[in-house]
């Protein structure tokens, strides 16, 4: 990012953002709800209620404790711009994030609604008043630390995995490229983005994208068609257990162009039954919390 030509992948996601008129855009981020315009002014009322905590020294990490999509993205624009590391836990009950700060001693928390905090926890509400400033993401850090994720670990006590802006913007832009995702791109996603993948697909590649995102986390086999169908959705996320529950269902009026797969191998069945009825080829990636994706397989085309 110091005046060289080569056009790396740090280059290309940071140049995109800084480039994107999104944080004045009527443009929808949630379909039917939230706006880029207002994902960024909450952005920027976390950044300045940030400052307003805690002055020049800022807060150094927070606990990121919300479901709802725009809240999330909002956050990490505001961690983005110079604001604190955001932990994602594993689950919002009060002994999960009760382990969290023990592990973390964090004693901030970005919410969407109540939650059953630690005692003593200050509470962030972004609310979308504020004006974004657009030079705010001119000095991005892409090596530094923008968010850890939580996961519970079969010992129970919490694992947690360091991502830099670099590792999840620079994946979600190749993402973006690879599949050709855009701003007329509708995607409906079955899995939360406290996962890795989830995170990656739902919250970033739409930020990246300008794509719109289905608002909630559908997982019964009525819910995941009905999102498809009502919001003609392009874009499915889902895991293998959600295709075996839709065998045997068309879910999709021609709208849908792209189905993935992750966190898990996918039946062979299971995929050759989802194409079939809905003439959409699917993409299986594989990969890691740690690692994120390293390999894709598409059987059916």
């Amino acid at each position: 990012m110091s005046g060289s030509a080569i056009d790396t992948p740090t280059a290309a996601w940071h140049r995109r953002l800084l480039q994107s008129d999104l944080w004045c855009s009527d443009k929808e981020f949630i379909l039917g709800g939230h706006t880029f315009a207002e994902v960024y002014a909450m952005a920027q009322s976390l950044r300045d209620l940030f400052a307003a905590a805690h002055g020049d020294e800022g807060e150094k990490i927070v606990c990121l404790a919300a479901e709802n999509k725009a809240v999330i993205a909002a956050a990490i624009l505001a961690s983005l711009a110079g604001g604190p590391t955001l932990l994602l836990p594993f689950a919002f009950s009060g002994r999960a994030l009760a382990e969290m700060r023990a592990a973390t001693g964090f004693t901030s928390a970005i919410t969407d609604k109540p939650r059953d905090l630690p005692p003593g926890t200050r509470v962030f509400c972004p609310q979308p008043g504020s004006a974004w400033r657009p030079d705010e993401l001119s000095s991005i850090e892409p090596k530094a630390e923008l968010l850890r994720l939580f996961t519970g670990g079969s010992t129970g006590t919490p694992k947690s995995w360091s991502k830099t802006a670099d590792n999840l913007f620079a994946e979600a832009f190749y993402l973006k490229q690879q599949y050709r995702i855009s701003a007329q791109d509708r995607l409906v996603a079955t899995v939360s983005p406290y996962h890795i993948y989830g995170l990656l697909f739902s919250i970033l590649v739409p930020l990246i994208s300008s794509a719109a995102v289905f608002a909630g986390t559908p997982s019964f086999p009525n819910e995941i068609s009905e999102a498809v169908m009502d919001n003609a959705a392009t874009v499915l996320i889902s895991v293998p257990a959600h295709y075996r529950v839709l065998r045997g269902r068309r879910i999709t009026a021609g709208s849908l162009r792209l189905a993935f797969s992750s966190a898990g191998m996918l039946p062979r069945v299971d995929n050759e039954e989802f194409c079939r009825r809905n003439q959409v080829p699917l993409t299986e990636i594989y990969g890691s919390t740690e690692t994120g994706g390293i390999a894709v397989r598409v059987r059916d085309k």
